[in-house]
């Protein structure tokens, strides 16, 4: 799937659809987390079932490292990782053998990794919750994560910012744009909308 014909994969919130985002207290616990989840699984139940997921997330091969860097034991990586493996939501990439970082190679292949989707059709509400979950809990993620809610025209990224979710309309029509953003703002009490200047555009 060709996600830039709807998103500005460098800044999402500079994509002519983005209506804004929901941002809530940094609460990175597990049950923080599964009531976020839960909270927007809930809001948008009657869209849950037609929604598609692209992702072209990928991590370091190198978990020791991993652990090093965010003080983290290798288990939790494993654990907070497990939903993204087997949904095939995530590549585990060798990043040693990318050619030298401070070369424009290095900016070329790191970019098509970033720009390598995999898609999941209609999972469901369960396993949509898993992945959610193992996208905030998990660390060292590179790449994109997007729920295509086709019913609704609208497309969903997760956020570690603040901890929430961005939306993006798939519609051109700007009356249309302002309908979803009123939908959104009656749904998330802390939906802020794109004329907010300051907004989350990615992980």
């Amino acid at each position: 799937m060709d996600v830039t014909q709807y998103i500005d994969l460098e800044s999402y919130s500079s994509t002519p659809g983005f209506l804004g985002y929901t941002d809530n207290a940094p609460d990175f616990s597990e049950a923080g987390i599964d009531a976020l989840c839960d909270d927007f699984l809930k809001k948008m139940a009657e869209y849950i079932n037609d929604v598609t997921v692209v992702s072209s997330l990928f991590i370091s091969s190198n978990k020791e490292e991993l652990s090093t860097d965010y003080d983290i034991s290798l288990e939790k990586i494993d654990k907070f990782l497990h939903a993204l493996l087997k949904n095939g939501m995530v590549k585990i990439i060798d990043l040693d053998t990318l050619p030298d970082p401070d070369s424009p190679q290095f900016d070329q292949e790191f970019l098509k990794l970033e720009n390598d989707c995999g898609v999941l059709d209609t999972p469901d509400t369960e396993t949509l919750k898993n992945i959610l979950r193992s996208f905030f809990c998990a660390v060292g993620l590179h790449g994109h994560l997007f729920l295509f809610l086709r019913a609704a025209e609208l497309i969903v990224y997760p956020h570690t910012d603040d901890l929430g979710f961005g939306f993006i309309s798939m519609h051109k029509n700007k009356d249309r744009q302002q309908e979803q953003t009123e939908w959104l703002q009656k749904c998330f009490y802390n939906f802020q909308s794109s004329k907010v200047k300051s907004c989350p555009s990615s992980r």
